[in-house]
């Protein structure tokens, strides 16, 4: 029996639903029969929508399940939500959307979506056309459990427990501090008991971070409590350019002496600098100064960060002078400016004989004079921590005249390996100015670390080697850590170098030795040539060099324990270099055996190097040998250098940049299998043949692989990065991904269901 549907419109039949769409197909069909073409076209295309959005449907279901198994109920909310969407008439959206709500603790919003859904499922059977029993049926269990949800979420209400006020007070507190700026903004107004007790916890608002970030309810929250929590504050952080903020913390606040008068730290960023520089209406020089900033007294830490000259419209320069005659008390200031030293150094006798008591300084201009560091050395004599950038002429010989006491030295030197003074160190320095006096390890006289480059971001020429060399000599005793960048031009007739051939083996207590390029340069040779006095050497990066034997012998004949070796790979990979390599991991590799041998000697004739021997002498340390780097511009390494790396079994973490033609597919598979029961951490860099499949392989055999690093693959793609992810779950901290074109956000979305934590650099 046919139906007649030509005079039905479209809109009138179709009506979603998520059961079977057997009857959208039944009106294909007898449009069919009819040879009703147009309707059939516009009927099959109504359906074949259905079916999408069916399949859509259910798998938002299962992912909203999913989510909510691992927490992650923000996600499964926008799941359900847009089930909802999709299908506005049904419950089941309803009914997962009010279960997610539940199971967040937001028992108000469940209630209130399983009521929007029982109003819905009054006219649900009014405005299906389908009466069938099972149907109905359905609909009736789905109504019994919009019923019974909406109960359990009352009877929660009724019963649920306040953790915080049930608490100690100071178990309350503790929990307080532990919480992050934004939650905390949203405990103030949970409850009227939960407000009392957060602002009655002074240490829950010992760092304060007025942030752009922060979003607009959390800053007018924090803004309007800033009266009450003041008091608490000794860290502020000042990134924001919101005119309010500005206002109520730098002019009310700090200018005016009327919130913040405990402060010990502050930090001002580039974007607030940015914001003072262009507004007609502000600016931030009058507030580091004696009138304007009563507070700077009890500063004992402040970092300044100006933006570049092109991204201000006026000049906003903070005097150097008058900071510190302001701050007499500083310790630790960044002071990073584009200003010129007639801009930013300000009245030369303004400090007169003044010593200040600053331990600690990070210092950039546009350009620094040995004239501007001399003038500002005369005044900072108890420098723990120099650091210089854009230094212009040789000061070298200026730290050991006016820096007595100088630890950590950083100049010209761009890296983020310059480590920071432990904050006990400025605790302490409090108490012996009170009269105390204690004595520390650290407090020790002498440069400890030195962190120094040839060349500034201009590449012209920083330091000389006769003021570097006789700076290293006076402090070799106490040097732990040495990294040099590039090494500056020296004169190659220079006779002066010959005294300090033997300066390396008076570095007895070296730790790191870091050199970065030109390993042929006599600064360099100095110091690598003296690799087995090292007695205390756990880190080492050897940049190129063409007397690659001299240093794999030093290497080899070191009494330490090496922890940490990084190797930038010759430029030519000739056999006597190849072969000098290999013998340093055969060395690593005997060394890692239960027993090692008690004297190893190979002679290198398997490359056609006459009288060539590398010798180790007995008896030979355990190998500690725990991280090895390698930087490969050219082919020189091959499967069966990786295979020997591999049998290294102390070592944990690899680092492999290569575009090298010589290593195969095969060659990884193989080298993942043999480094399998002891890597937990990988660097995978410029690997052309690293795709998806070699990922799976990664993902089935590396069982203890805990951090990785994927930097310039172009083949490997979403499906290669989360199956990784799904097979070593378990153990997988820590992916970081750069320059791979074809992952999505897809990867990190995934990574966070997972627990992982996702880097993109």
């Amino acid at each position: 029996m046919s139906t007649t549907i030509s005079t039905i419109s479209p809109s009138s039949i179709y009506k979603f639903d998520v059961n079977p769409v057997n009857c959208s197909f039944a009106k294909v069909g007898n449009a069919m029969e009819q040879h009703n073409y147009p309707r059939a076209v516009e009927f099959a295309t109504i359906t074949m929508d259905q079916i999408r959005r069916s399949m859509l449907f259910t798998v938002l279901e299962q992912r909203a399940h999913a989510l909510c198994q691992v927490s992650q109920y923000e996600a499964a909310i926008r799941d359900a939500q847009e089930m909802i969407s999709i299908a506005p008439k049904s419950t089941v959206g309803y009914i997962h959307l009010g279960k997610i709500y539940a199971m967040q603790g937001n028992q108000q919003a469940a209630i209130k979506t399983y009521e929007t859904a029982l109003e819905n499922a009054l006219s649900l059977d009014q405005d299906n056309n389908f009466t069938h029993d099972s149907i109905t049926n359905k609909k009736q269990q789905q109504y019994k459990e919009l019923i019974n949800g909406k109960n359990s979420a009352l009877e929660r209400i009724r019963k649920r427990i306040d953790i915080i006020s049930m608490l100690p007070k100071e178990l309350s507190n503790t929990v307080f501090t532990k919480l992050d700026q934004k939650s905390k903004a949203i405990c103030l107004r949970v409850s009227r008991k939960w407000r009392k007790s957060l602002l009655e916890c002074p240490m829950a608002w010992y760092d304060l971070n007025m942030n752009d970030s922060n979003g607009l309810v959390i800053n007018k929250i924090l803004l309007n409590t800033v009266p009450l929590i003041e008091k608490g504050v000794r860290h502020l952080i000042m990134d924001t350019q919101k005119v309010s903020i500005y206002e109520q913390v730098m002019i009310d606040g700090i200018a005016r002496e009327a919130y913040f008068k405990n402060v010990k730290s502050l930090k001002i960023t580039e974007n607030t600098i940015s914001y003072v520089a262009n507004s007609r209406r502000y600016r931030l020089e009058p507030f580091i100064s004696p009138k304007y900033f009563p507070n700077g007294k009890s500063l004992t830490a402040l970092e300044l960060k100006f933006p570049s000259v092109s991204s201000m419209s006026s000049s906003c320069n903070i005097k150097l002078r008058e900071l510190l005659f302001t701050c007499p008390n500083l310790l630790r200031l960044v002071y990073l400016s584009p200003g010129s030293y007639s801009v930013s150094f300000g009245d030369r006798n303004l400090l007169s004989d003044m010593q200040h008591p600053l331990m600690d300084l990070t210092f950039q201009l546009q350009e620094i004079g040995r004239a501007t560091i001399e003038r500002l050395l005369t005044h900072c004599r108890q420098l723990r921590r120099l650091v210089l950038h854009n230094c212009l002429e040789d000061c070298m010989d200026l730290f050991d005249t006016f820096c007595p006491k100088l630890q950590i030295l950083g100049y010209n030197c761009y890296t983020d390996d310059i480590p920071e003074l432990d904050e006990t160190f400025f605790s302490l320095s409090n108490t012996r100015r009170r009269g105390w006096t204690h004595h520390c390890e650290d407090d020790e006289d002498g440069l400890q670390e030195i962190h120094v480059s040839g060349y500034s971001t201009m590449f012209q020429g920083q330091f000389q080697l006769e003021h570097i060399l006789p700076l290293i000599q006076k402090n070799a005793s106490t040097l732990k850590v040495i990294h040099i960048g590039y090494c500056s031009v020296y004169n190659k007739n220079d006779r002066t170098l010959l005294e300090y051939n033997k300066l390396g083996r008076q570095l007895i207590h070296l730790k790191n030795l870091i050199i970065e390029h030109n390993g042929d340069h006599p600064f360099a040779q100095i110091l690598l040539r003296s690799i087995s006095y090292y007695r205390d050497l756990s880190m080492l990066q050897i940049p190129r060099t063409n007397d690659l034997l001299t240093v794999v012998n030093n290497i080899i004949t070191l009494k330490g324990s090496l922890k940490n070796l990084k190797i930038c790979l010759p430029m030519t990979e000739t056999d006597d270099n190849v072969a000098y390599v290999m013998q340093l991991f055969q060395h690593y590799i005997t060394l890692s055996l239960p027993s090692p041998s008690s004297l190893l000697t190979v002679p290198m004739t398997k490359m056609n190097i006459t009288a060539t021997t590398i010798t180790h002498h007995a008896p030979p340390p355990p190998s500690t040998l725990e991280k090895i780097s390698l930087l490969d511009p050219t082919n020189f390494l091959t499967d069966d250098v990786l295979n020997m790396i591999a049998d290294i079994k102390t070592i944990s973490s690899i680092d492999l940049i290569t575009n090298s033609s010589r290593i195969s597919a095969e060659g990884l598979h193989i080298f993942f299998y043999r480094a399998s029961t002891h890597l937990t951490h990988l660097r995978l860099g410029s690997l052309g043949i690293v795709d998806d499949k070699l990922l799976l392989t990664m993902g089935e055999v590396l069982t203890s692989l805990t951090h990785i690093k994927l930097g310039e693959l172009k083949l490997i793609t979403d499906y290669g990065v989360i199956s990784l992810m799904e097979k070593r779950s378990a153990t997988i901290k820590y992916i970081a991904v750069s320059g791979c074109p074809l992952l999505t956000d897809t990867v990190r979305h995934y990574a966070e269901c997972k627990y992982i934590n996702f880097v993109c650099l």
